[in-house]
């Protein structure tokens, strides 16, 4: 059963469906609006063995699943470009984490207050969360009986490349690079935005839809490549599914990306830094 540790965190046992349909045993803790999945349960205050972390203010839906049919007491948190889905020892497990984690999810609510000569003005301001075009966007509403002379800035997330950007969520990097594809290894020119949730590409820049993208609580490394099939100005951003390879076009956009990336990375425990490669594309020092 889930239980509160001496830091008022939920805690608790499960099991998580991994790549290719694997499960594994997992601890969660839910500290605040961060979900975070260990392999153990921690025994030391720095959480080494943290594998990765779930932002609950970007979940679009946490609830029961019968999409695998052979777990019991499942459930699903999905954000809206991946599903993690979990499974618990009996149904009031399932329905205590459900009913925590959507607890989560709410944005708080945020009071604005301007003061007239009579102190009789007010203004209470609500978010609501919705998905626009994959994006999270949480639009401020303003309730009846605040004053609607106040203004309120409304930031609504537009399904385009040119301003990919919700509330709160600015662009950090936009730029062309080049990427070594896959399965075929050859190196196209993709755009590729980050910012704080995604880390993602388009074939070109006026694209709606991106190729892919990648939440940043599943980067786990982003370094500076050395010698790697003779490219200059190659990085690769290293996730558990996957390591993409990317050549920036100049060294000064290289170390750009390297900077951009190092606020979100080294937040979720991630790692920037060099590594140099040899003869046979074999890592010497990471």
């Amino acid at each position: 059963m889930p239980y509160r540790d001496r830091r008022n965190r939920l805690c608790g046992n499960v099991e998580k469906e991994g790549m290719q349909g694997a499960w594994s045993a997992r601890f969660l803790v839910l500290d605040g609006t961060m979900l975070k999945i260990h392999r153990n349960e921690p025994k030391d205050p720095y959480e080494e063995q943290l594998l990765e972390q779930i932002n609950m203010k970007y979940v679009t839906k946490v609830a029961p699943s019968a999409v695998r049919p052979k777990k019991t007491f499942c459930f699903e948190i999905a954000l809206p470009d991946k599903t993690h889905y979990f499974e618990v020892e009996n149904e009031t497990e399932r329905e205590d984490w459900i009913e925590q984690l959507k607890q989560a999810t709410v944005p708080k609510r945020v009071n604005s207050t301007r003061t007239s000569g009579s102190g009789e003005s007010k203004a209470e301001v609500h978010y609501q969360t919705k998905v626009v075009g994959g994006v999270v966007v949480r639009t401020p509403i303003q309730r009846s009986g605040s004053n609607p002379s106040i203004n309120q800035e409304v930031t609504e997330s537009k399904p385009d490349t040119i301003s990919r950007k919700a509330d709160g969520m600015r662009i950090l990097k936009a730029g062309y690079c080049v990427k070594q594809g896959a399965k075929m290894k050859n190196w196209k020119q993709r755009y590729f935005v980050l910012d704080p949730i995604h880390f993602s590409y388009y074939k070109a820049k006026m694209d709606k839809e991106p190729i892919r993208s990648v939440s940043i609580g599943e980067i786990r490394n982003v370094v500076q490549l050395i010698g790697y099939q003779n490219k200059d100005n190659l990085f690769q951003v290293e996730t558990p599914s996957r390591t993409f390879y990317i050549q920036a076009e100049s060294d000064e956009e290289l170390h750009s990306w390297l900077k951009a990336f190092s606020s979100l990375v080294t937040a979720e425990k991630g790692r920037i830094g060099t590594a140099d490669f040899g003869p046979a594309d074999r890592i010497k020092d990471s």
